[in-house]
């Protein structure tokens, strides 16, 4: 084995040291740019999610908020047909016969506003119907024979056709009527 100068080792180890060197630098620049890629593939998912999220949110409260107005409309619609079918019975009492006719004679048989005698209908005046159902939580005939605020002479009147047109639950009838058309 032959001696190599120890200069020359010196030099070849510097060369060695140098070439590990960059390719340790090499090496841990790899791993950097590998670390901040995955750093910067992490924030963009992170993104993603974030806005992913948002979105399954605003879809989950659309959909509540649509299936809670389609129930509240179901229910109303549901609330409608009980309240018609009991006004339905509770105008064909002998009761409701006899306020009706207690409210004409009152008034002579005569419209409140024109004093017409063609077409006469009698209204809950001041209360509605509905609304002294609603007030009162009338939900079955006898609670409508029970509920004195139905049956008050001075809550009714005896309106032309025309005239009970104009009053705000016939408005309110006939415009929701015409938009169904």
């Amino acid at each position: 084995m032959t001696k190599v100068p120890f200069k020359i080792q010196q030099e070849n180890q510097l060369k060695q040291d140098n070439e590990v060197g960059f390719f340790e630098v090499l090496l841990l620049f790899c791993r950097q740019f590998i670390l901040f890629d995955k750093i910067l593939s992490w924030q963009e998912n992170s993104k993603r999610n974030k806005e992913l999220q948002i979105k399954e949110e605003k879809q989950r409260v659309y959909a509540e908020e649509t299936s809670k107005a389609i129930y509240e409309s179901a229910m109303k619609n549901a609330e409608m047909e009980q309240y018609r079918k009991l006004r339905k019975e509770i105008e064909s009492t002998p009761q409701y016969k006899h306020w009706r006719n207690s409210v004409l004679e009152k008034f002579g048989r005569k419209c409140a506003v024109c004093g017409s005698i063609e077409n006469i209908e009698v209204d809950h005046r001041y209360k509605s119907f509905y609304a002294i159902i609603r007030s009162h939580g009338v939900m079955n005939i006898i609670q409508a024979y029970e509920c004195a605020a139905l049956w008050d002479v001075n809550n009714g009147a005896p309106l032309c056709k025309a005239h009970h047109n104009q009053t705000s639950s016939s408005v309110y009838y006939l415009q929701k009527n015409q938009n169904k058309g």
